[in-house]
């Protein structure tokens, strides 16, 4: 991978018939933006392939006088994320929880609600009620019933 300002381009190779194949039209990124035409956000899942760190993909769909392209994608690790939220999060005054669009906590500021597990199977999660979206992503912010 060529770094370029602290950001790496992903090399694949797109060879079916090589053992290093990687058919990324088969991934979550590629697939959601390509049957919504929307933003996609897929994880937080832990990338095999390049980090081994729990990871989120943002991907866009390309369209081109109305015609699909392709995606333009970046991974960010799921850390820098929760990095970003956590000041925000711990100074609001109730259990706050961040979760993706596919229902995995992304942060919290309750050591109940962990990163990557899903807020559904967890204790406490039928007290949380939506507070807040986040523009733009499939995030919501859940806080605990007053």
């Amino acid at each position: 991978m060529a770094t370029v300002l602290g950001f790496e381009q992903l090399r694949v190779d797109l060879d079916a018939d090589s053992a290093e194949f990687y058919d990324y039209t088969t991934t979550e990124w590629y697939r959601e933006p390509e049957r919504t035409g929307q933003t996609a956000v897929a994880g937080p899942y832990v990338d095999y392939i390049c980090t081994h760190e729990y990871t989120f993909t943002l991907s866009v769909p390309l369209v081109h006088r109305g015609r699909f392209l392709g995606v333009a994608g970046a991974d960010v690790l799921a850390e820098e994320v929760e990095r970003a939220v956590l000041p925000e999060l711990a100074r609001r005054g109730r259990v706050t929880v961040l979760v993706s669009g596919n229902g995995r906590v992304i942060a919290s500021n309750d050591s109940a609600f962990a990163p990557g597990v899903v807020l559904a199977r967890q204790d406490g999660a039928d007290a949380l009620v939506p507070a807040a979206t986040v523009a733009g992503l499939p995030w919501t912010l859940l806080e605990r019933r007053v």
